[in-house]
């Protein structure tokens, strides 16, 4: 299991466990034949197979009938990636690239462990509405064989995820058959003064860049100016 979890060289490994066993024999164990037991790189990997599956076992079962499960999104504009590309109608060929890439990561909370990375998922860019997100969420309560005992969801509080009529909350609500209670990032509850100050000064905004009062629409300009 060390070997596993420290990353440690099949031919080191064995180096250093048939020291100990000569060590033991010599010290305190010298009638002991030593010979059958000792280790090669062989043995070691076909025992380091069995533990991982075994270990990979436990981890999945472990994560079996979730109640608490969250989300989050990040854009990530500098991921190296391998596309295809058609070069002509019969040749096609892969290339590697830089592009931007959109991550749904799925944590979840077991009670005493808060945050556990569950999985991830490649989404669109652009065009990730509530429904799109719901399926994807659904998908991985598939997975984890927790469409039955999820009961509670942690994400951010905009309205692709909480939106009353096509958030993905509502959503996935639709998808699994009764309501979920949500728990909200209270982090952007600091945000919430300044957006007040903001409203007042400068009026509503419909979206990320559409601004309605003098500073947003100078804002723009400026920007357009560089």
């Amino acid at each position: 299991m060390e070997l596993v979890r420290d990353r440690c060289s099949l031919s080191l490994g064995a180096a250093l466990g048939n020291a100990l066993l000569r060590d033991i024999k010599h010290l305190l164990l010298p009638e002991v034949d030593i010979d059958n037991i000792l280790m090669d790189k062989c043995k070691l990997d076909r025992a380091k197979s069995k533990i991982k599956i075994i270990s990979i076992n436990v981890e999945l079962e472990e994560k079996k009938q979730l109640f608490c499960i969250g989300l989050d999104g990040k854009i990530d504009n500098n991921t190296k990636m391998f596309l295809k590309a058609n070069y002509s109608e019969r040749k096609k060929f892969i290339t590697k690239c830089v592009a931007a890439e959109h991550h749904l990561t799925f944590t979840h909370d077991n009670g005493k462990s808060h945050g556990i990375y569950l999985t991830h998922r490649a989404i669109p860019v652009v065009g990730a509405s509530g429904d799109f997100l719901a399926l994807e969420t659904f998908s991985v309560l598939e997975e984890y064989y927790s469409l039955e005992t999820i009961g509670t969801i942690l994400l951010d509080n905009i309205a692709s995820n909480t939106g009353w009529r096509s958030g993905l909350v509502v959503n996935l609500e639709e998808l699994i058959g009764r309501k979920l209670h949500t728990i909200g990032c209270s982090l952007h509850q600091n945000e919430l003064p300044l957006k007040a100050l903001f409203k007042k000064l400068d009026g509503k905004t419909t979206g990320p860049q559409n601004f309605s009062g003098p500073i947003g629409i100078l804002k723009k300009f400026i920007n357009n100016l560089k």
